[in-house]
């Protein structure tokens, strides 16, 4: 089965470039682009004389990347169809130009395992032009630059926004797109439960948001290391405050040592003159005083 060459340039310069030295014939050309708005998501495809606007759907149906790969198929099965409509097609190259060097990517590395039906509609348009002779490209121009079929996708993806959806496409969906949706309201959910739970206020302070990012803090440190980092976050640590709290035999206060105030994570890293060597040299390393960057604010 043919596949199409691909070409992304290491920079906007160079991909504009490139594109302004193309010389081949306009019919010969397409451009795409997807459109996510307001959870709304459309595929788009122009040419010389025609253009193509599809809207995919909303939440839980498509991703604005699905928007940008179906921009691009359809690009390349209408050049397949003008192919093999016209004659004297040996050695010409036809050329969609994307503004998604993701969409591209998924398209040379032939792997994506939710991609297959778009994929295999790019090959069969692949297969089209080689039986006559010709071959397929795809190119990355960088998009808002003022390339003007760029700009002529772009307005066709956001004018495809205001198409009708049919109810049978509308009960389609895209898989990753149903998990998008699932994780997305997971993630609301916790967050209310968050902000209303009872415990955990010291944390929360820390921690306003929830986000899998906090789990970065824990890479590549010892365990030792991540359990007391885990202890100062939460403030459930062996201080004297903490202790009282939990009635911790042989602990009837919760002063610190200095007598100078509760012995809490906030006390013994910002104000307990008992550190005041080890607290300069630190603020200092990490170029701050406020505790939540202090104990890794991602």
């Amino acid at each position: 089965m043919a596949l199409p060459s691909t070409i992304i340039a290491c920079s906007k310069e160079e991909a504009r470039g490139k594109h302004e030295a193309d010389r081949s014939n306009p019919y010969w050309r397409a451009y795409s682009d997807g459109s996510g708005r307001d959870e709304d998501v459309t595929a788009a495809s122009v040419g010389a004389n025609w253009s193509i606007g599809k809207r995919l759907g909303g939440a839980g149906v498509a991703l604005t990347h699905h928007g940008e790969l179906e921009g691009l198929t359809r690009a390349a099965e209408k050049l397949a169809k003008h192919c093999e409509e016209s004659t004297d097609q040996k050695g010409r190259v036809h050329k969609v130009y994307s503004d998604s060097q993701a969409s591209i990517k998924v398209v040379r590395e032939m792997r994506s395992t939710t991609d297959q039906a778009r994929l295999r509609r790019v090959q069969a348009a692949c297969e089209v032009m080689r039986r006559r002779g010709a071959r397929l490209e795809l190119h990355w121009v960088p998009g808002h630059e003022g390339i003007r079929g760029n700009e002529a996708a772009d307005m066709t993806a956001n004018k495809a926004h205001e198409q009708l959806l049919p109810v049978a496409e509308g009960m389609t969906c895209e898989l990753t797109a149903r998990k998008a949706l699932i994780q997305e309201k997971a993630r609301k959910e916790w967050q209310r439960r968050w902000s209303r739970d009872r415990g955990g206020a010291e944390f929360r302070k820390l921690a306003p948001v929830v986000t899998h990012r906090y789990m970065r803090l824990h890479s590549g440190r010892l365990k030792p290391h991540s359990s007391l980092l885990v202890q100062l976050r939460t403030g459930k640590i062996g201080f004297n405050q903490f202790l009282c709290e939990r009635r911790v035999p042989g602990v009837t206060t919760g002063t610190c040592a200095c007598g100078q105030g509760r012995m809490t994570v906030r006390h013994v890293l910002l104000a307990c003159p008992t550190w005041r060597e080890e607290r300069t040299r630190m603020q200092q390393e990490a170029n701050t005083t406020n505790l939540r960057r202090l104990l890794g604010d991602v």
